[in-house]
């Protein structure tokens, strides 16, 4: 995923996390499922505003759900995106 497939896949994350419930759930697979392959702090930004407490809830128990069960993303990012859904 280097290049421009990393980047192509980020704006199509991007693009989903701003759509509904569904689509977010797909972004937040896409960004946690590639998220060391995924260019930059762009991935972090988006999955740390879908972990916010205006998103709905199905959308931040996926979160809660993919960091349970192993994903591609680094320690800091991890403690980022509980401490998010824990206090918003």
């Amino acid at each position: 995923m280097e290049g421009d497939n990393g980047i192509a896949l980020l704006s199509k994350a991007e693009s989903m996390s701003n759509g509904g419930t569904w689509e977010k759930i797909l972004a937040i697979n896409l960004l946690m499922d590639h998220f060391r392959t995924l260019p930059g702090e762009k991935s972090k930004e988006i999955l740390i505003k879908l972990a916010g407490k205006n998103q709905p809830t199905d959308v931040r128990f996926h979160i809660a759900r993919k960091l349970l069960k192993g994903t591609d993303i680094d320690n800091r990012t991890s403690e980022v995106l509980v401490d998010t859904l824990w206090n918003g």
